[in-house]
C-alpha cells in the first residue's frame, strides 16, 4: 500500500519484490496501478473503487475467509486464497451495499479464515460459504 500502512517487509522480501518489479512487466504494472488508484483516483470525488489483494492464489471450493485492512503474513508465509473466495468478495460488494462501504477506496487482503493467522493488524471481516 502506497500509504505505508501494511507491516514493514523484510529485507528479504524487499529485494524480491525488487527484482520482481525488474524482471516482470506486469509486476511493474500491477504496482503503477495501485499507486494511481491510491493517489489519483482517491482524490476524485466520482470515482470509487476496491481492490482486493489475495495470498497466494489456488483453485477450490468456497470456504470461510477474512478480509483485512492490512496485509497478513509475509512473501515467503502467504497464506492461500481460493479464487472462489476472491470472486465471492467481489460479488458481495456489488450485491451488498454494507460490504461496498466498508471496503471502497481500499485494498482489503483476502485470506482464507484457515490461514488467517494474524487478526490484530486491522478491519476483519468473515465471509461466508454460499450454499
Amino acid at each position: 500500500r502506497p500509504d505505508g500502512a501494511d507491516p514493514p517487509r523484510s529485507l528479504a522480501e524487499r529485494l524480491v519484490i525488487g527484482l520482481l518489479w525488474l524482471l516482470l512487466p506486469p509486476m511493474a504494472d500491477n504496482v503503477r496501478v495501485v499507486d494511481y488508484l491510491h493517489h489519483e483516483a482517491r482524490a476524485n470525488e466520482h470515482v470509487e473503487f476496491c481492490a482486493p489483494r489475495p495470498s497466494d492464489m489456488r483453485d477450490g471450493e468456497a470456504c470461510a475467509f477474512a478480509t483485512h485492512s492490512t496485509l497478513q503474513n509475509g512473501l515467503f508465509n502467504a497464506g492461500t486464497t481460493t479464487r472462489a473466495n476472491v470472486g465471492e468478495f467481489m460479488a458481495d460488494l456489488v450485491t451488498e451495499p454494507a460490504t461496498w462501504r466498508k471496503w471502497k477506496n481500499s485494498f482489503p487482503h483476502v485470506l482464507d479464515a484457515l490461514h488467517s493467522v494474524t487478526p490484530n493488524y486491522g478491519r476483519i471481516s468473515i465471509g461466508r460459504r454460499r450454499g
